[in-house]
């Protein structure tokens, strides 16, 4: 996190200035709850996926509020996971470790999986409203190196897209 952005999701703040007094070599215990301004431990949780107003709002694929609001929740749970991956090896075990660094770990697994839900659902779509006429006019074999940038339903070659599979043959082009 190299540069000096305020992430802002919903209620969620967080800036990378705010800690610089945060020691991730403390061990348990911690304050609890973990807040905005904690000094070790991990950073205060994000909100879930589910629980983003941009989810409800629109829901699945429903623009790039969500999809930007996943990213900065990547931010701050690798982070979080880290910080648990290194207190996993270096403390004591104790209740609050095991409890805070279950929640992160779950929540890390969570946003990564939504991203890349939402990762399939942009590529899986046409960008470009010439593609149909281009894949009619064979240009997604001609022209293959252009039609790999952001064109993936039309050069499927009659196959649809899937969120969470992938490619399923036998639907025809989509878009």
């Amino acid at each position: 996190m190299h540069y000096g952005l305020l992430f802002s999701i919903d209620d969620y703040k967080f800036d990378k200035h705010w800690h610089f007094d945060f020691d991730v070599t403390v061990c348990p215990p911690w304050d609890s709850p973990i807040h905005q301004h904690s000094r070790a431990g991990i950073f205060e949780p994000p909100p879930w996926p589910k629980d983003l107003r941009s989810y409800k709002r629109k829901g699945r694929g429903g623009g790039g509020e969500y999809y930007r609001d996943l990213l900065s929740l990547e931010t701050i749970t690798t982070l979080n996971a880290a910080f648990c991956d290194f207190h996993l090896r270096h403390c004591p075990p104790s209740q609050q470790l095991l409890d805070v660094c279950t929640m992160a770990v779950t929540q890390y697994t969570e946003v990564q999986w939504e991203v890349q839900d939402e990762e399939l659902h942009y590529r899986c779509k046409d960008t470009e409203p010439r593609c149909r006429m281009w894949a009619k006019a064979g240009e997604c074999d001609k022209n293959v190196a252009y039609m790999n940038v952001g064109r993936a339903v039309t050069q499927s070659k009659q196959k649809l897209c899937s969120p969470r599979d992938g490619w399923m043959d036998g639907m025809g082009m989509t878009g």
